[in-house]
């Protein structure tokens, strides 16, 4: 068969090139949809409400210390016997083959003189085998007794390590157990501290913030909403080509949702904070934005415990503050306007500055959400 030229190679793989680029474009288009389609369902994921309050009483109890078995050393001292045994085992061997030899001649030499000289030769044989055994026997008496002590100081070391493990053990979970004592009596430096665990590890799917002032043992949230500009204006559906296509939403149907974002936003993070803080009772609330001018407020509500628990049973975040008889006004589009903020009633007129504990925590966002494009676009 004829070799193909260089021309004609360039020829098919110039042919094939059109395939490859469609199945790359499908690709793209493929991943395009479902960037779209995930930002749509960790927003939507937002408005589910689960309420699971953490109970305290059965982390009162200390947990006891598991100590670790004692290793078995059996093994070691095995092994270093047959290893110091074996040392001697050519030695041995090599002066028992001499002496078998020197035997052989011994028997079969016609000369007496050689017979002496054999004779002398096996006395020096026998006297060197006798005291390589006696040295083997010493040697692995020694290195018996050299491993007898190796174990007994690895058991020591290990139920040393095993002793100060236990006092480390017992120290934190008294450190633990004195910290929850600090939660549930009311101490305010624990109730801070568990907030900033708990939402700092609350994942919402974008960038939010919340600052919290505590004051009489009645915090006062803000809650910083996110951008409108975080809604999707387009829904992106596939094509059985496989290509993404895109509809505009109704601008008062991307209002709803972004009502509902913030709504959600604010329902995820004070069923979060009851669930960890088990003395906070009544507490308030804003859903603030950050404008060019001025920090402005949108939502703002007063609720206690059994409240947001009820609350928290609505289908949507939108349902859940209107049960709580959240404040907010919006226009007839739905876009959301500015009110007053409020104050607790708790703190009195003027507030006590040098009381104020105030604690800034930033929420949880998931790496993958900063690569989505939130605003998906037609692209070409």
């Amino acid at each position: 068969m004829a070799k193909e030229t260089k021309k004609e190679q360039q020829q098919v793989f110039a042919g094939q090139t059109p395939a490859f680029r469609y199945v790359d474009q499908v690709d793209r288009w493929r991943q395009e949809f479902e960037r779209a389609k995930a930002v749509e369902e960790t927003l939507s994921k937002l408005s589910v409400l689960d309420y699971r309050e953490v109970d305290y009483y059965p982390q009162l109890e200390a947990v006891l210390f598991q100590e670790k078995p004692v290793p078995n050393f059996d093994e070691l001292l095995e092994e270093n016997r047959l290893l110091a045994q074996g040392k001697f085992f050519m030695p041995i061997a090599y002066r028992a083959g001499s002496i078998a030899f020197l035997l052989l001649i011994l028997v079969l030499s016609p000369s007496t003189f050689l017979m002496w000289i054999i004779a002398c030769l096996l006395l020096t044989v026998f006297a060197s085998l006798f005291f390589t055994v006696q040295d083997r026997q010493q040697t692995i008496q020694k290195v018996v007794a050299e491993t007898k002590e190796e174990i007994k100081r690895r058991i020591e070391y290990h139920h040393k390590t095993q002793e100060e493990a236990r006092k480390k053990h017992e120290a934190a979970e008294q450190e633990r157990i004195a910290a929850v004592e600090r939660l549930l009596s009311g101490d305010i430096g624990a109730m801070l501290l568990k907030m900033d665990v708990a939402l700092s590890s609350l994942e919402v799917g974008f960038s939010a913030e919340v600052n919290i002032d505590l004051l009489e043992g009645v915090p006062l949230f803000q809650i910083w909403l996110p951008p409108k500009a975080i809604v999707p204006t387009q829904v992106c559906t596939l094509s059985p080509g496989g290509r993404p296509a895109y509809e505009e939403k109704e601008i008062r149907s991307v209002n709803k949702q972004y009502v509902e974002l913030c709504a959600s936003l604010i329902m995820q993070v004070l069923s979060r904070v009851y669930e960890v803080v088990p003395t906070l009772d009544r507490c308030y609330a804003m859903g603030m934005s950050k404008s060019a001018l001025n920090n402005e407020c949108y939502i703002h509500l007063t609720c206690t415990r059994n409240e947001v628990i009820q609350a928290c049973q609505a289908a949507k975040g939108l349902l859940a503050i209107q049960q709580l008889q959240a404040v907010y006004n919006a226009d007839p589009m739905l876009n959301l306007l500015p009110i007053e903020e409020i104050q607790p009633e708790e703190w009195g007129e003027e507030v006590n500055l040098q009381a104020l504990r105030s604690l800034h925590v930033r929420l949880k966002t998931p790496q993958f959400f900063n690569k989505i494009p939130l605003n998906a676009g037609k692209q070409e």
